[in-house]
């Protein structure tokens, strides 16, 4: 929905546009398509910075996985495994 919502933005931006006489040569539907490709590049670029720089999408999943109860549980055998081979690596020397 969200995307439908987006093209019917850009639609009207570009049928606004056409109406001023300095923007006149974005009569064209083409400048549509060529708007959606350029936001739509543009929100990579940003996802790829926000990943990359400001770790951002990692942190986000570090908080979600410690409120999921599926994780925690997850968490916790880890845990309790890497306790049991500790104490068989101690028996074992």
């Amino acid at each position: 929905m969200s995307y439908l919502n987006f093209v019917m933005i850009l639609f009207i931006a570009t049928s606004a546009l056409k109406e001023y006489p300095a923007l006149s040569f974005m009569s064209s539907r083409y400048w549509l398509v060529i708007l959606f490709v350029l936001s739509f590049a543009s929100l990579l670029v940003l996802g790829y910075i926000d990943i990359k720089f400001f770790g951002a999408y990692q942190k986000e999943i570090e908080v979600m996985s410690r409120i999921n109860p599926v994780q925690q549980k997850l968490f916790r055998n880890q845990e309790e495994i890497l306790r049991r081979l500790e104490r068989i690596e101690k028996q074992k020397d």
